[in-house]
């Protein structure tokens, strides 16, 4: 998924249109509750479902060798603000967002911030698209202006366990 080198990749027309578009509507009407926290201390931002890690999305189970330790949906309302995170400190943990939203014109924000090199590097919430990231890059989701803003992020991290998530999640 990604080269030793890369810091981040994007893939475009990730799924097929039938797999996008029930993934769209799963997330609409899927459950949601408040509390999660970027990171340990933060204030709690957006609401989550979680998902299966056995799901049947069409994302992969293992990369590189490491498994996939957490799956879920964060939700976001308009203009609801995220704050810079990491999501592991081991440089070979990876993480996949995806984006199930409709693709909104450019002003209506949506983006997820990479700091890369000391730059905010943005990557457009675009329908279908998957968002592949060194999981000790830290970043943060921007929201959309008038739309509420969903995105599948899948953790894999080979010393992290999905009991020790579980454990974490408020």
């Amino acid at each position: 998924m990604l080269k030793p080198n890369e810091q981040y990749k994007i893939y475009d027309d990730y799924l097929s249109i039938g797999n996008y578009e029930y993934i769209r509507n799963y997330v609409q009407d899927a459950p949601y509750k408040h509390g999660e926290v970027d990171y340990i201390g933060s204030y709690s931002i957006g609401m989550v479902h979680e998902l299966p890690l056995d799901n049947d999305f069409g994302f992969p189970q293992h990369i590189n060798g490491y498994p996939l330790v957490r799956a879920y949906v964060n939700f976001y309302g308009p203009r609801e603000l995220a704050v810079f995170h990491v999501d592991a400190d081991d440089p070979k943990s990876t993480t996949l967002l995806y984006y199930p939203c409709p693709t909104y014109e450019l002003d209506e924000g949506g983006a997820t911030e990479l700091i890369i090199n000391r730059n905010i590097v943005g990557v457009r919430s675009i329908a279908n698209r998957l968002l592949a990231f060194k999981s000790n890059i830290l970043h943060r989701s921007t929201p959309f202006t008038n739309y509420p803003r969903w995105t599948i992020a899948l953790k894999y991290n080979k010393f992290i366990t999905p009991e020790d998530v579980r454990a974490r999640t408020i």
